[in-house]
């Protein structure tokens, strides 16, 4: 019996050892710029999001914001990584056009239904709001634009963009 139990315990050892390696890997991969790149181009080519250039959100009035159409040109893919230009990427439009996002240079903004009042979403305008992320360039009028399918497909893209403008922002790098 005191053998059988012996066997038992090193059996249950050896297999909670084996277990400890898939434990440690099973953690989520670092966040990294790199990372991020390859999410959006992951992202991109997956879902392949309705993207176009636009007025800064902020410069226009609510009407022209929820009448503005979803174009019919999408976004498709990205640049690999650079890491002498981290905080560069081309987004790749389904017309063959780039679009070059300078991070370091750039806000993202995620207009959720949420941002809106009750009114508004109650009003025959209601139907019209659906969520987007803005890639704001600072110092420029301009923004581009990207119509996620769902709020949850945005937070996740949002939350790889937002990664990559605060990373590549200079003055989160004085600790301040």
């Amino acid at each position: 019996m005191i053998i059988i139990l012996r066997a038992i315990s090193r059996v249950a050892v050896i297999l909670s050892a084996a277990a400890l390696p898939v434990a440690a890997t099973s953690q989520a991969p670092a966040q990294t710029q790199e990372s991020a790149v390859r999410f959006l181009g992951l992202f991109a080519s997956e879902q392949q999001p309705p993207m176009k250039a636009s007025t800064r959100f902020d410069k226009l009035d609510p009407h022209t914001r929820l009448t503005m159409a979803v174009p019919p040109t999408t976004w498709t893919d990205v640049t690999p990584f650079d890491p002498k230009h981290p905080c560069r990427v081309d987004l790749k439009y389904s017309d063959g056009k780039l679009v070059l996002i300078d991070w370091d240079k750039s806000d993202v903004i995620f207009h959720t239904r949420a941002n809106w009042s009750e009114a508004m979403l109650a009003s025959d305008y209601g139907p019209l709001i659906k969520p987007v992320i803005e890639i704001r360039s600072k110092g420029t009028r301009t923004s581009y634009a990207v119509w996620p399918t769902t709020e949850e497909q945005g937070a996740r893209l949002f939350r790889a963009m937002q990664f990559l403008a605060s990373s590549c922002d200079p003055m989160n790098k004085t600790g301040f």
